[in-house]
């Protein structure tokens, strides 16, 4: 084993605590958060001989504890909560006394039995990137047999990988898709892991051979539009996300994508059913909001844009670009208080405001 969890998971609480500022609400990020903790206390606790250090570790794990039952009495409805209870009950039946934890050669053969490699050629790759199972710690073997933790591994990846740090990436991507048992994953863990790292033409690659193996699994044909989208191949990420929305007509974010696809390829009239259908399906949606208004500004719709804004304006709270674009519109008007009351709200962040 090359990566020491405990020390990567030790330097990426500020990563963490990013995603959580910026999404407080997402009951995946929740999860994550309470298993960072219960992971890093139990790596701590599992290695402390030192007193002191060891009641660093205990108050970890406590917070780790607090947080998976408040978010969990708070997003019932996320299933993965009761999957950490179920391996919770298993695996720790009481405070400070888990069970012991599954030998290298057990766990193996556990990854072999539950990832779903019908092809048989993935399961040994990613074991060899995961290195030694027996000289694993056993806290980090026992969460090995809970699919949650397979998100705590995911975010460990992506944020190596922002590190520049390519193998250890790539090892920690290993563990999210064994612990997680869906090989789909590898592709695209390992696709954004090389894409974070600079390296676009192998993820490029990495996606394609995904898709050849899933033709219709959306969750591929997102990533490998945002690829085309980079690259400013925006026709061949619209046939994507084409073929996407028709497996999933249901999901806002592929409808957005289109419709910000479409408008890169001056199909103003396409992008603007897209956006509209992405605020269908999700009212709170305040980027279809945003594009939507974006284009009925610039084609010289400003009532619709307007009246668009202004609902976003009273029943939301506003981003900076809804302010900055209120100001625009105001002072295409010629209203320059307005215009100026909105600019002002747009450079402070403001969030609640006199009506202008």
């Amino acid at each position: 084993m090359a990566l020491n969890f405990l020390a990567e998971l030790e330097d990426m609480q500020s990563f963490l605590s990013w995603k959580r500022k910026h999404h407080p609400d997402w009951p995946d990020l929740r999860l994550e958060w309470g298993l960072y903790h219960h992971l890093r206390g139990s790596l701590a606790l599992d290695q402390a001989a030192d007193p002191d250090l060891r009641e660093q570790a205990e108050k970890l794990l406590a917070e780790g504890y607090r947080t998976l039952a408040e978010s969990q009495d708070a997003a019932r409805s996320f299933g993965e909560f009761a999957e950490w209870d179920a391996w919770a009950v298993a695996h720790l039946p009481a405070p400070g006394q888990p069970v012991e934890a599954p030998r290298g050669a057990d766990l193996r053969e556990h990854f072999l039995l539950e990832l779903d490699d019908a092809q048989g050629d993935i399961t040994e790759k990613l074991l060899d990137r995961a290195g030694e199972l027996d000289t694993c710690p056993e806290p980090l073997r026992r969460a090995a047999l809970g699919r949650p933790f397979r998100r705590l591994f995911a975010a460990m990846a992506e944020y190596l990988g922002f590190q520049g740090k390519h193998d250890a990436a790539l090892e920690a991507a290993a563990w999210s898709v064994l612990v997680g048992g869906q090989s789909v994953e590898h592709w695209l863990l390992s696709a954004r892991v090389e894409r974070i790292c600079g390296r676009r033409v192998e993820a490029g690659e990495l996606l394609d051979e995904g898709m050849k193996r899933f033709p219709e699994n959306v969750a591929l044909m997102r990533e490998r539009s945002e690829e085309y989208e980079m690259q400013g191949k925006h026709e061949k990420a619209a046939e994507i996300l084409e073929r996407a929305v028709k497996l999933k007509p249901k999901w806002a974010d592929l409808r957005l994508r289109l419709a910000r696809v479409y408008r890169e390829l001056e199909q103003r009239d396409l992008s603007l059913d897209q956006f509209q259908k992405a605020l269908e399906l999700n009212p709170r949606y305040e980027s279809a909001a945003r594009g939507r208004a974006e284009l009925l500004k610039d084609r010289g719709r400003h009532e619709e844009a307007e009246a668009l804004l202004q609902a976003w304006k009273e029943d939301k709270t506003p981003h900076a670009e809804v302010y900055r674009m209120l100001s625009e519109i105001f002072a295409e008007r010629e209203d320059y208080l307005a215009a100026e009351r909105f600019a002002r709200l747009s450079q402070s962040g403001a969030e609640k405001h006199e009506d202008a």
